[in-house]
């Protein structure tokens, strides 16, 4: 009995890894700005990052890519206190945070954090509905999905120009008035 048990023991170690550690239910909130204007500098981000893997699946790197009119000045992590480190990067319009201390990752199954993100917008930047995309990779433990991915949604601001809108409506005098 007692070889039998250590067997199913050891067996439980080497199919631990086999087990579905999937970071479905993981997600990415906006949390703010709602609307930014083309030519704003030094606008920050708010995300809130949930890890929801149904078991020990951590978040170990976190990209946000922004309209391409945008450029990433800065970032940070804000985990409330319980000292993980994700290391930033900028590179155009694409922040990247990545697992600061090489193991497992930063945020742990059930458990969510603060990401920053500053940018310029562009002058040229194109008024109307806008998104930022998310993408959340796991620790690569187990079977697949390693990463959950998305949209959040935001507004340019500004004048709108198309034809069939209020600013191009040209202002005309009746013809008694000149």
């Amino acid at each position: 009995m007692k070889k039998l048990l250590t067997t199913l023991a050891i067996l439980a170690l080497f199919a631990a890894p086999g087990f579905a550690q999937s970071m479905a239910g993981g997600y990415v909130n906006l949390d703010s700005p709602a609307a930014v204007n083309p030519g704003d500098t030094g606008v920050e981000f708010k995300f809130y990052v949930y890890n929801g893997s149904v078991d020990t699946e951590w978040t170990a790197d976190v990209i946000f890519t922004f309209p391409t009119c945008f450029t990433v000045t800065g970032g940070y992590y804000d985990d409330g206190g319980l000292g993980w480190v994700f290391i930033f990067n900028a590179a155009g319009n694409v922040a990247s945070f990545n697992d600061g201390d090489a193991g497992y990752g930063e945020i742990y199954d059930g458990d969510a954090g603060y990401f920053y993100v500053t940018v310029d917008v562009g002058a040229g930047c194109p008024a109307g509905p806008a998104s930022v995309h998310w993408f959340q990779q796991g620790d690569i433990w187990g079977a697949d999905p390693h990463f959950v991915e998305g949209d959040v949604d935001f507004t340019i601001g500004g004048t709108a120009t198309g034809e069939s809108t209020w600013s191009s409506v040209v202002r005309m005098r009746p013809a008694s008035c000149s």
